[in-house]
């Protein structure tokens, strides 16, 4: 009895701080929603070029960047909070050890997670000694790592002799404002063997916006921003709960993503 008398009394002392909890993740989805409204209003344009959809007009930077800052990431966890795996990470990891780790041999990678959120492959990596850049808008309080893992939020935070092994964003490039300017930078502290790692939803054949998602990209978008040389590995394939496709058209629903692993250089 005492025992559950204690735990009872501990209980209605969080109280206030669970409503306020609600309260403020209430006022966070008002926000968002506000965001979203405007983004509604955009219309999809499809680039023939290079085979992909996105909002017509684009939103601006600034307003992409206010609208993460504000909404987005008040409500997702960030490394600070969380720190923890999830299946994703694992098969992304095993993904990476065989298709690009392997290929390294024994060699300490310099590695830029790109949108690193929770960070689950960033810690992978890191403990398996390599060197990790964390490109996200939020920074932990707390580092899990003292050596060889850094955060950063801005491309002029990397020095210009810093050229990476590996470049790896999952479901991060559907969110931006300019997806040229992007790989432009991504070029630019790339070597002529980088390796990079794409995960995006499939985007083939979209029919409406989907915000916050500004781009929504088809396989054969990747096939043309990479150079074709036949002696580098590239792959790229639809992936649905594990399960493999070859084409997008093989897939019908919408949460199917795309995976590209490739050595080729960008164009």
């Amino acid at each position: 009895m005492k025992y559950l008398i204690k735990n009872l009394l501990k209980e209605i002392r969080e109280i206030p701080f669970k409503f306020r909890s609600i309260l403020e993740i209430s006022k966070i989805h008002k926000i968002r929603a506000k965001f979203h409204n405007i983004m509604y209003k955009s219309k999809l344009n499809y680039n023939e070029d290079f085979k992909f959809y996105s909002f017509e007009p684009m939103p601006k930077k600034e307003f992409l960047d206010e609208y993460y800052k504000t909404a987005f990431l008040k409500i997702r966890p960030s490394q600070a909070e969380e720190n923890n795996l999830r299946d994703t990470d694992y098969l992304h990891f095993e993904l990476i050890q065989k298709n690009i780790l392997s290929e390294f041999k024994n060699k300490k990678c310099k590695i830029l997670n790109f949108g690193s959120g929770h960070g689950g492959v960033s810690l992978l990596l890191r403990s398996n000694n390599h060197i990790i850049y964390n490109f996200e808008y939020q920074t932990p309080k707390k580092n899990i790592f003292n050596t060889d893992y850094y955060f950063i939020n801005d491309f002029d935070q990397i020095d210009k002799d810093t050229k990476f092994d590996i470049i790896y964003s999952s479901h991060v490039l559907e969110h931006l404002s300019d997806i040229f300017e992007l790989l432009k930078q991504f070029k630019e502290c790339s070597h002529e063997n980088t390796f990079y790692f794409f995960e995006v939803p499939n985007g083939f054949n979209q029919k409406r916006v989907n915000p916050p998602h500004t781009y929504y990209f088809t396989k054969s978008f990747f096939e043309k921003i990479f150079s074709n040389k036949k002696e580098k590995k590239y792959i790229s394939y639809i992936n649905k709960n594990g399960k493999i496709f070859n084409t997008e058209a093989e897939v019908d629903d919408i949460k199917s993503s795309i995976i590209t692993i490739t050595n080729n250089q960008l164009i």
